[in-house]
């Protein structure tokens, strides 16, 4: 289920994989999930080495030195990853429990972007009420921003964590400068996004329809981050029929060369956060097979 898979290799096979940057998977000799992400290791060298499997057919050398966005350094193999997606992908999925990280490392990988390149952050989540298909945009008065007061609130632990004190100085800032934008996504029609850091939480709340109208809308200067997990859906919907899963799990995105996607999962909140966890996968288990998308392993 997309977790970092360890493989025993030779010697010459990480040097390989070093100076050329790529290796063809057959030099693995062994069956490697597809588009997953791998760590080689040679006992008797000392070497270790991270390489992303793409297409199903070449590993590719993943430059692991400097991930930091903000202060912010990946924690596990699995969180190192996701540093390295975001940095040299156009697109990364990434799936987690709460308390894993991904929505504040996404957080922190955006408001890098802004302060080194001022690419807008845009913050998009389903406004999907917990337990039920409803949403709050008709129901909250008010205008678009006023509607999106109690999910824009969701973001600001992670914003006042990476940010700290001065984090309600820099929202209201950026909102007034456009390089911040909370949007919903049942109003994202007519819009375009450019040269900006997407953000999309709780995708496993959209169907595919919705997924496409969000995706659809960014250009090549952006980056694109969505975030699920497969254990918390709220529109009642199995895991396999979610948009997130159509789209991860689509011909399309396998041979894409512009998406990784990770799952993360040491639990970084608190042991009442990992209880919840434990709890989910108790009562509303994910098929680790439902998690080997598409007709395509090797």
């Amino acid at each position: 289920m997309f977790e970092v898979l360890s493989y025993e290799v030779p010697s010459s096979v990480i040097n390989n994989l070093c100076k050329n940057k790529e290796l063809p998977i057959s030099e693995l000799k062994a069956a490697v999930p597809t588009e997953s992400f791998v760590l080689l290791t040679c006992e008797a060298k000392g070497q270790s080495v991270l390489a992303h499997v793409e297409g199903g057919e070449k590993l590719i050398y993943m430059q692991t030195k400097d991930l930091e966005f903000q202060g912010w350094k990946p924690r596990d193999k699995e969180q190192t990853c996701y540093f390295w997606s975001l940095k040299n992908k156009m697109s990364t999925i990434c799936f987690g429990s709460a308390g894993t990280g991904k929505t504040s490392i996404a957080l922190a990988y955006g408001i890098n972007r802004i302060f080194k390149e001022e690419s807008k952050l845009v913050l998009c989540k389903p406004t999907v009420f917990v337990g039920n298909k409803s949403n709050a945009i008709a129901a909250v008065p008010g205008d678009e921003r006023d509607k999106l007061g109690p999910y824009i609130d969701s973001y600001m632990p992670g914003l006042n964590k990476i940010l700290g004190r001065s984090a309600e100085h820099y929202v209201f800032e950026w909102e007034e400068k456009g390089l911040l934008e909370f949007r919903a996504v049942e109003l994202m029609r007519g819009q375009h996004f450019e040269n900006c850091t997407l953000i999309i939480d709780e995708a496993q709340n959209l169907s595919l329809h919705e997924l496409i109208s969000v995706l659809s809308r960014v250009d090549e200067s952006s980056r694109v981050i969505i975030l699920g997990d497969p254990a918390q859906i709220d529109t009642g919907e199995k895991w396999n029929d979610t948009g997130l899963y159509l789209f991860a799990d689509s011909e399309a995105v396998f041979y894409s060369d512009l998406t990784a996607m990770v799952r993360l999962q040491a639990q970084y909140r608190g042991p009442m956060a990992e209880l919840c966890s434990e709890v989910l996968a108790e009562y509303n288990p994910v098929d680790e097979d439902d998690f080997i998308f598409g007709p395509f392993e090797i």
